[in-house]
């Protein structure tokens, strides 16, 4: 699980988003199944789940990177 902080670059305030990894089951049509992780990203105070498209930019985050156009990474942390 990652915690990333942001800076809202409008208001200068910090949030925190956290990845949550859910679970799923692929089956294909012999019946065989596969589990599958689907990463979702969520804001730490409310576990309102972040829009989708800033998913796969905060998968590959770097410090400094934009995510959208109002937010930037400031700080990353991992388990």
């Amino acid at each position: 699980m990652a915690i990333i902080t942001l800076r809202d670059i409008e208001t200068n305030n910090n949030l925190r988003v956290k990845s949550v990894i859910d679970p799923g089951i692929k089956f294909d049509a012999s019946g065989k199944f596969e589990i599958i992780k689907n990463i979702k990203w969520m804001f730490e105070d409310t576990e309102l789940e972040l829009p989708t498209e800033f998913h796969d930019t905060l998968n590959h985050a770097k410090l400094d990177q934009y995510v959208g156009l109002q937010y930037v990474i400031i700080k990353i942390e991992t388990n």
